[in-house]
């Protein structure tokens, strides 16, 4: 039987996500970036495309052998709640997702904070790339993590009316790496590599770790898992280095402190369309954010670098119809340029207030019901005016 038999319990799992000073480089996990998440997957470990040998071989095997190629992205997706925050100029948890998806956020002491598209995110500034770090098991029963670093958001997609404000973010990453648990590890105070033998070897990964109180990153090199022998930088995270004796060895996760509550629908939800207030019983705006990883490339197995698309964004609202709503039936038949906003919350720094200047109505059908008054789903197809003005999110 094995030694170590303590399952991974997954329900016990953190996250913090950061944005990435330079794409693809993982900082430090910090307590700044704690996220609460409702769901998060980090997508499967990281290995260069691997096809069958294409030679021909004497056997009748389909293939004599395998090739390893680059790496393709990595996708991952988390949602969670919008929170509350302590001002109303304080930038929110989700910020990192955002300006990944090369939002561009514009901060006004006193007064809010504002997201909105610019034509060039890279040069613009508006572009960050995201490090996600999913912890499973808190300190110290940190048996399992998973690091992806060069993060684009790719989709974001908001919902409430009905629920607290929640936001969902799905893209790709350039790489991850995948960190377990070691039982026990001994190593000199001025040590700069740790061997380990056995599957120890295969609980290694690239990142940081927990050694008593000291933390260390652990770099593999290119023979690591073949000589067990991993390159390590002492003392990270403002900890000191010290000697370690059979002391278990663990993925690192700081302490972790959640602010802010859901944004919950029991306040102010204010829907308008045409200058029109509805009362609409739910709502979604779904942006495709035109940010993207660029194709692999010769000079090294991953993606290097990102690139800027064309973005889109959707919206719809659930509602009952009024005999007032009737008129939206035709302005969608005249294609009548409409003016839609959308806010939730009615407390400062728990606002979240979206934009869609240039609407037009999408043709909707009305119910027959045979017991209950008409609802409707009415789609609304955004666009831009003057350059980039389709969307904007403001934060109050």
């Amino acid at each position: 039987m094995a030694a170590n038999v303590n399952p991974v319990n997954s329900w016990d799992s953190a996250c913090v996500i950061t944005s990435e000073a330079t794409l693809g480089t993982v900082p430090i996990p910090a307590a700044a970036g704690a996220f609460e998440f409702i769901n998060c997957d980090t997508g499967p470990s990281e290995l260069g495309d691997v096809r069958g040998k294409k030679d021909r071989s004497a056997g009748r095997g389909m293939q004599s052998g395998y090739v390893v190629g680059r790496v393709k992205p990595i996708p991952f997706t988390i949602d969670s709640s919008c929170k509350s925050r302590s001002a109303v100029d304080t930038v929110p948890k989700e910020d990192a997702l955002y300006v990944a998806g090369g939002l561009y956020r514009t901060g006004n002491a006193g007064v809010s904070v504002a997201y909105t598209m610019t034509a060039s995110p890279l040069p613009a500034g508006a572009f960050a790339g995201l490090s996600l770090y999913r912890v499973i098991g808190k300190s110290p029963y940190t048996y399992e993590a998973e690091q992806l670093r060069g993060g684009v958001t790719k989709t974001l997609g908001w919902s409430g009316g009905d629920k607290e404000l929640t936001v969902k973010a799905a893209g790709e990453a350039i790489g991850k790496s995948t960190l377990g648990y070691i039982d026990s590890v001994t190593m000199l105070i001025g040590a700069t590599s740790l061997t380990v033998t056995g599957d120890d070897i295969y609980r290694m990964g690239s990142g940081y770790y927990m050694c008593e109180s000291e933390v260390i990153l652990v770099t593999p090199s290119s023979t690591s898992y073949t000589t067990g022998v991993f390159p390590i930088t002492r003392a990270q995270a403002a900890t000191s280095a010290a000697g370690h004796t059979a002391v278990p060895f663990r993925p690192y996760i700081p302490t972790l402190t959640y602010l802010g509550s859901p944004i919950s629908e029991g306040g102010t939800v204010t829907v308008t369309v045409d200058s029109v207030a509805l009362r609409a019983m739910a709502f979604s705006v779904d942006m495709t954010t035109g940010m993207d990883l660029l194709p692999g490339e010769s000079g090294s197995k991953y993606v290097q670098g990102t690139k800027t698309l064309r973005y889109d964004v959707k919206a719809s609202i659930k509602m009952v119809l009024h005999s007032d709503d009737v008129a939206m039936l035709n302005k969608a038949t005249q294609r009548k340029a409409v003016a839609v906003t959308l806010v939730q919350g009615d407390t400062a720094g728990a606002i979240y207030t979206f934009s869609l200047p240039y609407c037009e109505i999408e043709p909707f059908k009305v119910p027959d019901t045979a017991n209950d008054v008409a609802i409707v789903d009415v789609g609304l197809r955004c666009r831009d005016n003057s350059g980039s003005d389709m969307f904007s999110l403001t934060l109050t």
